[in-house]
């Protein structure tokens, strides 16, 4: 009956619809748009998170996604439209690597499709610049500069901070790569965590470089001499080949006018993106009238990953909940699981992997990993049946962190004094007043094996590896995406986009498949987290003491999979 209701009910509305889908098709035969207008401005999100009536609401349009602007270039690409072009503008753009990766591959479709493509920036990071290079015109903003200095690849050490203030910490680590408990044990980075920051450094700072060199026909010297002098204003780099020109913003679409040779560039006729994503999604709505297409989740696991039910990141509870929910939907015929996450609590991490095994075991599920998943995140991953990454995805940290910290001679210094009874020989283990004895010291050794042991298990498990093959690339190594693929961590190097494709294929799906998206996060917001008590989010604090909450925070875990690198640059 539910299947008749709806038939009915989306032919009655493509009926009454009928007369405005004929009258657009025929005004489409005689007035053709020339260019579709991208504009990415700020800080990128990879999904629009603003429902239909908030765009219509608000005063200024909001942020285009990347996955909008993707959308609108393929849909571009799509033969009939008569469109001859596309103008990318990147006002005071954000773009984080992988999303720039995903938009050159976007653009390497289009030229493929016969379309010219202008892109302008304004001042430009690496991957802008890297977008910006694959255009048949690159073009600047006047006095603007190409900001890319370099990748720095940085640790916070407050050793010294902790012996000021008398907290002593009892951290314990197994691999010599893991640097979590570097922050708090030592004053620099260990020759272990320098070798893997210098090789993370040297492979995203050639990943970013390569599409600028061989978009722009540079060499890799004469670039990297270019790059090293930066900031390098948009005039130098228009008179170094790094751009073709410069023009302002009211400018654009002339020039992309009389890129694409029109008799008139002044009068060329753009399109915006909204245009064709309400295209493709008419498309979709109007084959889904005869049919209801399978249904393919896009689940989204980004954040720390933490026990329970609330907090920042993603909290298992609510990870479990969405992926059992995928599990027990008949509609729901595969799942990817998009992974941007540096890891946290492990016991959260296993919670997490054990629900992604369960629903591999009756629909595909392939693991899409973005910015980083490492540690915990590459702990959930491996329950997927494959693991696609970014070439520049942060992966691995295959280790185990675990400990406490002894407050006890800071509360001295206070005045502060701890007495009391127990009954237990470790009930006082993990109190922070006091330290460790030898014997309770080892406990915690076996502990943390124990928990490396089972790491390397589920990874050896789902790479089909020996655990021995798995423990030599572990030790708490991070690697990039590039260099994880070489390791055997991953299966293919790709975005979203792959992922969805190689699901489809897992569950025999054809073309036409209706993707849902579900976002784990605890809804109640920052107000109503700063009242439950948690820490205040990373994002709204100085780099450092951000970076310093999330750490405290995650230390409430008895036990941590998680990787503490923060890349700047890319």
């Amino acid at each position: 009956m539910g299947w008749l209701l709806r038939r009915l009910t989306r032919l009655l509305k493509l009926l009454l619809l009928s007369p405005l889908l004929l009258l657009r098709r025929l005004v489409g035969l005689f007035v053709k748009p020339d260019l579709l207008r991208i504009h990415l401005r700020g800080e990128v999100p990879d999904f629009s998170s603003a429902s239909k009536l908030q765009k219509l609401l608000s005063k200024r349009p909001p942020h285009l996604s990347l996955h909008e602007a993707v959308t609108a270039i393929d849909e571009a690409c799509q033969p009939g439209l008569g469109l001859k072009g596309i103008l990318i503008e990147l006002d005071q753009c954000q773009l984080a690597w992988i999303q720039a990766e995903a938009l050159i591959a976007a653009i390497e479709r289009a030229r493929k499709a016969g379309l010219k493509v202008l892109v302008w920036g304004d001042s430009m990071t690496g991957p802008a610049l890297a977008v910006a290079a694959q255009g048949d015109q690159s073009l600047g903003s006047s006095q603007g500069v190409i900001g890319f200095l370099g990748i720095r690849v940085r640790n916070l050490f407050v050793r010294d901070l902790l012996e000021q203030v008398g907290v002593v910490p009892l951290i314990h680590r197994h691999g010599a790569y893991k640097s979590m408990g570097d922050m708090f044990n030592r004053q620099e980075m260990s020759e272990a965590h320098r070798e893997m920051s210098e090789e993370l450094a040297q492979d995203l700072y050639a990943q970013i470089s390569a599409p600028v060199a061989s978009g722009r026909s540079l060499s890799a010297d004469a670039l990297r001499g270019l790059l090293d002098a930066s900031p390098v204003s948009h005039p130098e780099a228009v008179a170094a080949g790094l751009l073709d020109g410069e023009a302002f913003r009211d400018e654009l679409e002339e020039k992309a006018g009389a890129m694409i040779e029109l008799e008139d560039p002044s009068k060329a006729r753009v399109l915006a993106p909204e245009h064709l994503i309400a295209r493709r999604r008419g498309r979709n709505w109007r084959r889904s009238v005869w049919s209801d297409p399978p249904v393919l989740q896009v689940i989204e696991l980004r954040g720390s990953i933490v026990d329970g039910e609330t907090g920042r990141g993603c909290p298992a509870t609510l990870a479990c909940e969405a992926l059992d929910e995928a599990r027990e939907d008949d509609d729901v015929k595969a799942v990817v699981l998009r992974i941007d996450s540096p890891g946290g609590s492990v016991t959260a991490s296993e919670r997490i992997w054990r629900a992604v095994k369960r629903l591999d075991q009756e629909k595909p599920v392939v693991a899409s990993m973005g910015r980083v998943a490492a540690s915990g995140g590459y702990y959930i991953a491996v329950g997927a049946r494959a693991i696609v990454a970014h070439p520049g995805t942060l992966t691995g940290s295959i280790g185990v962190v675990l400990g406490k910290f002894n407050a006890g001679p800071a509360l001295r210094r206070l005045g502060v004094s701890v007495d009391g009874v127990q009954v237990g020989a470790r009930a006082g283990l993990l109190d922070p007043d006091r330290g460790l004895d030898p014997d309770e010291d080892a406990a915690l050794v076996r502990h943390l094996m124990a928990y490396y042991d089972a790491f390397v298990g589920r990874v050896a498990e789902g790479r089909q590896l020996s655990k021995e093959a798995v423990d030599a690339v572990a030790q708490g190594r991070v690697y990039t995406g590039r260099i994880a693929q070489e390791r055997g961590l991953v299966d293919r190097l790709g975005g979203l986009r792959l992922a969805i494709e190689l699901a489809k294929q897992e569950a025999e799906l054809g073309e036409f498949v209706s993707l849902e998206r579900v976002r784990v996060k605890d809804e109640r917001g920052v107000a109503a987290s700063l009242l439950g008590g948690s820490a205040l989010p990373s994002s709204l604090l100085p780099a450092g003491l951000g970076e310093l909450s999330e750490a405290g925070e995650l230390l409430r875990a008895s036990a941590l999979a998680w990787c503490p690198l923060w890349v700047e640059g890319a």
